[in-house]
Parts: structure tokens; C-alpha cells; sequence
């Protein structure tokens, strides 16, 4: 991710508000004057490189600039467009600020939240942008969380308020930071995870493909679905998100961790123990979820372990798709089992693989 301050190399960045004025704007800028929209013809609104075009809207001159209400497109340097929804806009000649309210959407992503609109120098809004650069920024304090009718869905949440800067010089990528909600595909079966993460950092093309996002999620949050047995011990679970065309959505969750013992006896019958995961590594696709990592202890106090054994659990999203596999020294009813050997646990029961 770009760090370089005279060069934005993404186009939308979203980040938790720290402070504001007492008004709620991150401050007032002074960008070029917009240009006078004369007649029917002339549309456009141009401050210091931000381009408004008013076609699907209308434009009432006032005493000290206009008032725009309607959709309202952001022109980036390519041609692209980011529509302010039903927006209400005064465009001030003589402070020469924007400000208003509108829908903000980016469809890329699933993001829609209702903002309020304004302009302020990068300086003002973040340290990855042009410090004297005018931006159109729009804050949000609420937004639902993101609907499940594509790969990846990006949400503002409504526990912080939320910035969206605007750099209409590039319209097909963004970057969003602060506390977002990102749900994933989760099977084909259309189930879906949602991870609300904090101090994300993301980058999200326009085609979604080659779209990364990480950050974590406090630990102790509910956030996996209950056919997925699996929590967290830590305090932070560091989360990314990757998207590839091939592949699709890719969700990576890396702590300490669990599997219920519970979920799984009231899978099989079977009286079984928590199962805990020493630096877990949880990959979840369409495909299903696999965990990896190493314990101590197994679920059963019928098989003991000579030291730590790897984990490996598979969960596919239903009650009948699933597995937990042990391999390491292992000992059945005080039998102890060659190196490496494999203890498999499944809807069936327990099966086990003496090493070859």
C-alpha cells in the first residue's frame, strides 16, 4: 500500500473519525472557485480539481453560489463516476465550500451509507494524501451492515463514525481504513461470514479481483457462524481478506483458538473435549473452513498425546461435513501408536491411521 505523500494511488480511503470541529467537518479549504453553471448546458461544478456533474439534478442559484438537488456524479480523470445519491448541495462561491448531504455508494464493494458532504485539504483528512490537494470527504455515523448479493460486501459500522475521502483523479480503486464491517461468501450453499474488523487498511479494485483487506477483530466477538465450531483466546484475532478472479473471496484469521467440544458431541453422540489450537491459522473460502495448527491435548480422554500434535480441521458449513484430524505421538487405551500416526475424528466417529 502506497505510503507516499504527493502520490495517492487509491482513490477512496475510509477511516475512523479521531476528532472533528465542533461542527463535524474536518475543516473548511479554500480550492478554486467553482466555475458558474451560466445555463441548461453548462453542468459542471470544477474546485481544485473535483468535478461535479448536475445533469439528473437541479441547480438553483442562490445569493452566494447554488443549490444542487439530485444525483449528483463525481467525474474522475479516466471518465469514471461515483454517484452521490439524492444529494442536497450548496456550492459556496465566496467560501468556495461544498456541503450538503447525500447516498453514498460504491458498488464495487456493496458500500452504501447516508453522509454529509464536504470539502478539505488532504492535510486535514489523512497523512497518505496530497496535504494541499482539495478532497470531497463524507461522513457517515450509521450504515447496516453489508448485504450478501456478491463476493465481497464492505460496511461502515454504527459503533464509530466513519470518513470517506474522495481523490476523483482514480475512481477504480480504493482505500478504506477504520472500523468496517467485511462479509465474505462462506460455501456455495450461500452462507456468509461477516468480520467486523478495527484499524482495517484496505485496498478494493473496482472489479473486486485483487482486492486485499486486513485489520482485527476484538477478542471475545461472536463474529463465526455457529455450524463453524471454532473461537478465539486472544485479545486481538489479526484478520485478512483477499479476493483473486480465479479463487474469489479468501478470508484469513491467525491467534490462539478452539474447537467445542460440545458442537462436536452434539454431532456425533459422542462424549467429546474442547480441542485447544496453539498458533491457529483459520483459511475460510467458498469451499469450507480449514484450521491448522498444534495442541497438547485431544478430544477424547481415550487418546492421549506424547507432546504436541498438528491439527488439521475441516468444516464445510453443515453438521455432516466436517473433520478434525491429530497427527503426532499418539497412544488409544495406553496403546502407544508408531510416530505419526493419524487419529481422525468425523461425523462417524473415530478412526484411526497407523503411520506407513
Amino acid at each position: 500500500m502506497a505510503k507516499r505523500r504527493n502520490t495517492v494511488s487509491m482513490a477512496i480511503i475510509l477511516l475512523a473519525l479521531a476528532s472533528t470541529t465542533a461542527c463535524g467537518r474536518p475543516g473548511a479549504v479554500a480550492p478554486a472557485a467553482p466555475r458558474a453553471a451560466a445555463s441548461d448546458n453548462d453542468r459542471r461544478f470544477e474546485l481544485g480539481g473535483i468535478v461535479l456533474e448536475t445533469e439528473r439534478a437541479t441547480v438553483t442559484p442562490i445569493a452566494d453560489g447554488y443549490r444542487v438537488a439530485g444525483d449528483v456524479d463525481v467525474i474522475g480523470a479516466g471518465g469514471q463516476r461515483v454517484t452521490l445519491a439524492s444529494a442536497h448541495l450548496v456550492v459556496e462561491r465566496d467560501t468556495q465550500r461544498i456541503s450538503g448531504g447525500c447516498t453514498l455508494r460504491v458498488p464495487a464493494i456493496g458500500f452504501e451509507a447516508k453522509a454529509t458532504v464536504g470539502v478539505a485539504r488532504g492535510e486535514l483528512l489523512s497523512s497518505n494524501l496530497d496535504p494541499q490537494r482539495a478532497y470531497l470527504y463524507f461522513l457517515t455515523s450509521t450504515s447496516p451492515s453489508p448485504a450478501f448479493d456478491r463476493a465481497l460486501a464492505v460496511g461502515a459500522t454504527a459503533v464509530e463514525s466513519t470518513t470517506v475521502v474522495l481523490d476523483p483523479s482514480d475512481l477504480s480503486l480504493y482505500q478504506l481504513r477504520g472500523a468496517v464491517d467485511v462479509a465474505i461468501g462462506w460455501t456455495k450453499s450461500g452462507l456468509t461470514i461477516t468480520a467486523p474488523l478495527r484499524d482495517a487498511a484496505t485496498r478494493v479494485a473496482a472489479d473486486v479481483a485483487g482486492s486485499s483487506l486486513s485489520g482485527h477483530v476484538e477478542g471475545g466477538t461472536r463474529w463465526l457462524p455457529s455450524v463453524l465450531p471454532v473461537s478465539f483466546d486472544a485479545r486481538r484475532v489479526e484478520v485478512e481478506v483477499a479476493v483473486d478472479a480465479t479463487r474469489g473471496p479468501r478470508l484469513r484469521a491467525e491467534a490462539n483458538a478452539r474447537i467445542s467440544g460440545a458442537t462436536l458431541t452434539a454431532w456425533t453422540g459422542v462424549a467429546l473435549d474442547d480441542v485447544r489450537v496453539s498458533s491457529a491459522r483459520l483459511d475460510i473460502d467458498e469451499r469450507g473452513a480449514l484450521l491448522r495448527g498444534r495442541t497438547t491435548a485431544s478430544f477424547s480422554p481415550r487418546i492421549t498425546l506424547a507432546g504436541t500434535a498438528q491439527v488439521e480441521a475441516f468444516f464445510n458449513g453443515t453438521p455432516d461435513g466436517w473433520s478434525v484430524t491429530l497427527r503426532g505421538r499418539i497412544s488409544v487405551d495406553g496403546v502407544a501408536l508408531a510416530q505419526g500416526a493419524i487419529v481422525r475424528l468425523d461425523r462417524q466417529g473415530i478412526h484411526i491411521q497407523r503411520a506407513r
